[in-house]
């Protein structure tokens, strides 16, 4: 749906409202109850359907795609990885650390986490952690000078542009910089809080006067759509689901628990530096469920919490320096048993994100799942199609609008349709469905063989005619 937001703007129809151009007879239909988009991805409003997602990121991709067509679409997330990678190499030097800790450490951002596929997909991930680097930076390298400082602030900023998170984040990076400030070593904290907060507020007044609400259309998933009780649940259940879900796909957070553990009962001492982002790590993980309408939908690994990975790797080597293994755990056995469960985690990490993500899931998801069922749909004839269910669609968008999809998701539903079809003397049209279950109506794809359905990529396709 994110692309369809791109063609929209390369076409000069704006970012905000879905643009349908389907003829009349179309929106009749869609009028009485087969709309193929629902909420929480479309809702509607007296200007036309809103798109839930924020349109920043596609307002910046639609220059690329205009320039260079499908494939531009891919620049802002591969530059994204790109430079993430750039700058925490700088970052890692700055601090201090031996060239071969910072390849270590460059090699576990890349190879050994979920983060590297999200700069191969068109998704908006991959710029707002590289926009919230310039926060962690800043508590880093508490002394750069006030341009720099002010600079930071920008970027830190400009990640809430993209991705709702940011907004935890950057709150409590402005706390760790404040109390830096007030200890004396971030003087130019000021700069990069106005700057932070310059950046966010014209965020918020973007969003309120295009939307009426400061949050835009995602404020009405996690604050409208439904009431405390439910919030409360929800939130609860992102806790333990997003969480296990982050450790599960970046496994060196498990690390976390014998440093809390050392570092409360006195046994691990951190530098200040280190001490406020591991605190931002920690409450950013406890807090932030909260606030999301769900624990991530489809997803390789915990995309909500991707901002935690080059975090943890910042901060990584400081609690190694500081013997974290020993200490942490009694009787754990010292830098060797630490070098041997680094070396595990490591080849897990690897293996896990590198060839079943990277490799096999990233691939399956295109060329086994997606893109048959998309080339199939193209060699049909006509251009209804009728759907079970509302995902097909969004994942057919490219061809949005160049087809008529109707939503249908049971049998009485799709009686009634038909009616309305065969008044606009529709007599054949394509049905695709997520799962291997349709009416037992002859499909046309398979004569003389039945009610069955042709399976291609992800999907079930029958060809139904209207009888008069």
């Amino acid at each position: 749906m994110k692309f369809m937001v791109v063609k929209q703007l390369d076409s000069g129809h704006g970012f905000k409202t879905l643009y349908l151009p389907q003829p009349e007879w179309v929106h009749q239909i869609w009028n009485s109850g087969y709309f193929p988009f629902s909420a929480p991805f479309i809702y509607p409003s007296p200007e036309g359907d809103l798109f839930s997602f924020p349109p920043y990121f596609q307002l910046v991709s639609a220059i690329f795609y205009r320039w260079f067509g499908y494939w531009g679409v891919y620049i802002l997330p591969v530059c994204s990885a790109v430079l993430l990678w750039w700058c925490m190499i700088g970052l890692l030097r700055a601090s201090g650390w031996p060239e071969h800790w910072v390849a270590a450490l460059v090699f576990i951002l890349v190879f050994c986490s979920p983060l590297t596929l999200y700069g191969a997909i068109y998704w908006e991930h991959m710029p707002a952690v590289l926009l919230l680097c310039g926060g962690y930076a800043f508590v880093l390298r508490p002394g750069l000078g006030r341009i720099a400082a002010a600079g930071l602030g920008l970027c830190a900023g400009l990640a809430v542009w993209l991705r709702p998170e940011a907004l935890v984040m950057d709150g409590l990076l402005l706390l760790a910089g404040l109390v830096l400030y007030r200890k004396g070593e971030a003087r130019p904290w000021p700069l990069f809080a106005l700057a932070m907060g310059i950046v966010i507020l014209g965020f918020f007044g973007v969003n309120y006067y295009e939307y009426g609400s400061v949050l835009g259309v995602h404020s009405y998933q996690v604050i409208k759509d439904i009431g405390f009780v439910h919030k409360v649940l929800r939130g609860g259940k992102n806790l333990l689901l997003v969480n296990w879900i982050s450790v599960f796909y970046f496994p060196f957070l498990v690390l976390l628990v014998p440093v809390l553990v050392a570092w409360r009962r006195g046994r691990l001492q951190l530098e200040r530096r280190t001490a406020l982002l591991t605190l931002v790590l920690v409450l950013f993980c406890v807090l932030t469920p909260w606030v999301l309408p769900n624990e991530g939908g489809m997803q390789w690994g915990a995309r909500y919490f991707l901002p935690v990975i080059p975090l943890f790797v910042l901060i990584l080597p400081a609690f190694w320096r500081a013997g974290f293994m020993g200490k942490g755990l009694k009787g754990a056995g010292g830098w060797r048993l630490a070098a041997f469960v680094l070396a595990g985690l490591t080849v897990y990490a690897f293996v896990l994100n590198c060839f079943a993500g990277g490799e096999k899931k990233l691939r399956e998801a295109n060329f086994s799942r997606v893109k048959p069922a998309l080339e199939f749909v193209k060699r049909q004839p006509g251009d209804v199609i009728v759907v079970g269910s509302g995902y097909v669609p969004m994942e057919m968008g490219s061809i949005f609008d160049e087809k008529y999809f109707f939503l249908a998701e049971n049998d009485s539903s799709l009686d009634r349709l038909q009616g309305l079809l065969r008044q606009q003397h529709i007599r054949e049209y394509l049905y695709i469905n997520q799962v291997d279950s349709a009416p037992r109506l002859p499909n046309l794809l398979l004569p003389g063989k039945g009610s069955g359905l042709v399976k291609q990529g992800n999907y079930y396709f029958a060809r139904y005619a209207i009888s008069d």
